[in-house]
């Protein structure tokens, strides 16, 4: 599975004079990972979880602390996040419904469509075994 992870993190401080300090930091993050089908077929395989992620993730912050006196200080700061998260289905084409294909007819497409709908299917038994101890006697009879 690919997986490819880097991050960049920088700071800077300036002491501009004994009252007066600055600071400035950036962090980039990147990922793009890959989940892949669970079969060889994607179409089949791919049931909304065989996908190809892509985040970045920005963050600038600056700062500016003044002493006014030795009682008093103002601390002023900024900061702004940038985050970009990105997925696609791996084999199939988003828009566009394969399930005709496979005989299943009537479902809605919406741009979000690719391949197969999910599905869930589940199985009940009409006999379960009863917990406990069973167990079968022999008797000898005396002659």
């Amino acid at each position: 599975m690919p997986n490819d992870v880097y991050s960049l993190d920088g700071r800077v401080d300036h002491a501009i004079n004994d009252n007066n300090h600055l600071f400035g930091s950036y962090s980039y993050y990147h990922v793009s990972r890959q989940d892949p089908p669970w079969t060889s077929n994607a179409v089949v395989g791919n049931g909304n979880f065989a996908t190809q992620y892509r985040t970045h993730t920005q963050l600038v912050s600056l700062g500016w602390t003044r002493t006014l006196s030795g009682t008093l200080v103002n601390d002023a700061r900024f900061g702004f996040n940038r985050d970009y998260a990105h997925s696609d289905p791996i084999g199939v084409t988003l828009g566009k419904s394969l399930a005709p294909d496979y005989g299943l007819n009537g479902i809605p497409k919406t741009p979000n469509t690719a391949g197969l709908p999910p599905s869930k299917s589940t199985a009940s038994r009409a006999w379960e075994p009863h917990p406990g101890v069973r167990s079968i006697k022999f008797r000898r009879r005396g002659t």
